[in-house]
């Protein structure tokens, strides 16, 4: 390119900054993630440890594992609220855009809400283990 003068002058392309990511990927989906893994596997190991409980006697096992998984389905649900404080609350004016902010928000938003419900069906299978005889057969 030429300026008025004559002269030769270089024009750089603008360089537009990447987008960095409010919240780590390995964060967002262990948050989001943490509740199903631990009703599957609360659910697993319940069936598991139902012979063992029933031959020894005492539900402590039954109970620890309820305890293990509805500890670990809080903690994930509070790091995706967390995650969601670190992403902002407020949805961003271009969402329909994308972008790592709103994808952020999003994951984050879903894991609160698959963490409550998750935490709530882990509490509702823990009834039955308080009032059921595990050595019943039907």
């Amino acid at each position: 390119m030429r300026t008025a003068s004559g002269e030769t002058a270089t024009v750089r392309p603008e360089v537009v900054p990447k987008e960095r990511p409010p919240v780590s990927d390995g964060a967002l989906w262990a948050g989001a993630l943490a509740g199903p893994l631990a009703f599957f596997l609360h659910l697993q190991l319940d069936y598991v440890y139902v012979p063992w409980t029933c031959e020894h006697g005492g539900r402590w096992l039954l109970h620890l594992v309820a305890l293990l998984a509805i500890a670990l389905t809080a903690a994930g649900t509070a790091l995706s609220w967390r995650n969601l404080d670190r992403a902002g609350r407020d949805w961003p004016e271009h969402a329909h855009e994308g972008g790592s902010l709103a994808r952020s928000r999003f994951v984050a938003g879903l894991g609160v809400a698959m963490g409550a419900l998750f935490l709530l069906v882990m509490l509702a299978q823990w009834i039955p283990i308080w009032i059921l005889d595990p050595c019943h057969r039907a």
